[in-house]
């Protein structure tokens, strides 16, 4: 695949590949931790926006996951500008993680030409993008992988291992991708898409920071957008901002008071009827100290088995601890 000329280090086209190739496949992901999660959307709309495939784009508990769709791409897709494109807009989705050094990839692809395949391997190293290529002979199994081939291939395979022998193979393949896609948390990803609780039956709970902040959530798909804003108690002038710190009786209210007043980053929570968390993902609010109208968008992952949303101090790891123990020790007195 191409590569920028200002990235490192710099991987020479083979020969080949100075024209558009007939057509290519990628797969793999993309993951790495959330600084500011609408960037991230940004710029993960500028992968799909280079024109070679669509991507599945999701954010999880402070963390996010690129994935590139595994059909085949035809050849117009795969200029040497596309090529460019693509390469630029993993560059920006790189950089606009928390930490662009340790964002982890497994993303790669596969270009055919008339006789050979180019596989490239787009590897992180210090926080860019470094595609590496090497260019090896054309396969039967590559000329399978062409758009519009796989139906034509399938037939014929069926054809020659007769109908009976196809049926048990083919629900010998089926078992075994459940199996895998158990394994993988791709059922438990469709299932929490299905059955996610409503955004109308979760509680919204400002905890400790009371009516200083104001919470709303609606359901998009598979994800809860949790939408902050300023409360009719958010501290308005520095007198307020005493009263308010005066007023905590707990030290995690004097805490949340000080957060308010410093526009410091605190946690929207997801979190299940035992209080165990579910879902976590940072929210800033140093924007609602400039803007009074401001409002802050942060989304968690719908899942099942949803009770609550609340603005956290913190992530609530040790909450979900305590929680899992104690839900250990209750099944453990039922049998």
């Amino acid at each position: 695949m191409a590569e920028p000329r200002h990235m490192a280090p710099h991987v020479e086209r083979p020969e080949a590949s100075s024209v558009a190739p007939r057509y290519g496949w990628f797969a793999g992901v993309l993951e790495g931790a959330v600084a500011d999660s609408d960037a991230l959307r940004r710029a993960a709309a500028a992968v799909d926006a280079a024109g070679v495939m669509e991507v599945d784009f999701e954010v999880d508990g402070g963390r996010f996951s690129l994935l590139f769709s595994d059909g085949p791409v035809p050849g117009e897709r795969l200029s040497l500008e596309h090529q460019d494109g693509l390469v630029e807009a993993l560059e920006r989705v790189v950089a606009a993680a928390a930490r662009p050094a340790d964002v982890e990839s497994t993303l790669r692809g596969s270009l055919v030409y008339d006789d050979h395949v180019i596989e490239t391997l787009f590897s992180i190293v210090d926080g860019h993008v470094a595609p590496v290529s090497r260019r090896r002979a054309l396969h039967e199994r590559d000329r399978a992988q062409a758009p519009g081939a796989s139906g034509t291939q399938l037939d014929a395979s069926l054809a020659r291992l007769g109908r009976r022998r196809a049926l048990a193979l083919m629900a010998a393949v089926l078992v075994a991708a459940a199996l895998l896609a158990w394994q993988r948390g791709y059922v438990q990803l469709v299932r929490d898409g299905l059955f996610a609780t409503a955004a109308d039956a979760l509680v919204f709970d400002t905890g400790p920071f009371g009516d200083a902040l104001a919470l709303d959530v609606r359901k998009e798909r598979r994800e809860y957008v949790c939408t902050v804003r300023r409360g009719p108690g958010y501290p308005a002038s520095a007198a307020e901002v005493g009263a308010l710190i005066a007023a905590a009786t707990t030290s995690e209210e004097r805490a949340a008071a000080n957060a308010v007043a410093n526009g410091a980053p605190v946690h929207l929570v997801l979190v299940d009827p035992d209080g165990a968390t579910l879902a976590a993902a940072p929210l800033e609010l140093g924007p609602l100290l400039r803007d009074r109208d401001t409002e802050q968008e942060v989304s968690l992952r719908a899942r099942m088995g949803s009770a609550r949303i609340l603005i956290s101090l913190d992530d609530r790891s040790d909450e979900t601890r305590a929680a899992r123990r104690e839900r250990s020790a209750r099944e453990g007195a039922h049998k």
